[in-house]
């Protein structure tokens, strides 16, 4: 969902619009998809796990509870890297 959604952006689709995360209040622009493709990119090369529990949230609509089971680790884990991401993305988007 990640790519398809970037590969809309580039093309100019409307699906940017469409997004609404507990990351960011919404992606309304093609700019800000590609920007949070690239925050999600930084993610990922700093907390490889917290990047994981996010596409799982955001682009797979799993809940926390689900993320956990899904990835065998306990909620309480899940729950610090999911604050971490939204930190980590709301710094770099900003």
């Amino acid at each position: 969902m990640r790519a398809i959604a970037c590969a809309c952006a580039r093309a100019g689709s409307g699906i940017a619009s469409r997004w609404t995360t507990g990351i960011s209040n919404s992606i309304d622009t093609a700019e800000q998809a590609l920007a949070l493709d690239a925050a999600l990119d930084a993610l990922e090369q700093t907390d490889a796990r917290a990047a994981r529990v996010v596409e799982l949230r955001y682009f797979a609509g799993l809940s926390l509870e689900q993320a956990a089971e899904t990835l065998g680790l306990a909620r309480r884990t899940i729950d610090r890297d999911w604050r971490f991401a939204r930190a980590f993305i709301k710094a770099r988007m900003a």
